[in-house]
């Protein structure tokens, strides 16, 4: 799998300070937002024992302890190996109300 811009319908928007918790079963994995979009997300710093398995995912992205959590059901679409974690870009399937209009408030600070 491999990340490529001219499939994407969404620009991306790098943002700085938050993280992803990706629940897997009864573990939970905890990776870096690299950037996002209205459709999805790339998270960093994923364990390489987290398995992409063509299913969705429950996950919930924070930005500290003063910022809103935000629950949302993705998809993984491609992945990106390095030395000792992953990559992976997800597609939104389900996501708050409250999202959009982050996501909107952040693209009109670009």
């Amino acid at each position: 799998m491999q990340r490529t811009n001219e499939r994407r319908r969404q620009a991306r928007m790098k943002l700085k300070g938050y993280r992803a918790d990706i629940a897997d079963g009864p573990l939970v994995f905890v990776g870096t937002i690299q950037d996002i979009s209205l459709e999805g997300f790339c998270l960093n710093d994923l364990p390489d024992r987290f398995a992409i398995k063509g299913k969705s995912y429950r996950v919930v992205i924070s930005g500290g302890s003063n910022s809103t959590p935000y629950k949302m059901t993705v998809f993984p679409r491609w992945r990106r190996i390095n030395q000792f974690s992953m990559d992976v870009g997800f597609k939104i399937t389900e996501a708050p109300e409250r999202w959009v209009e982050f996501v909107r408030e952040q693209q009109e600070k670009k």
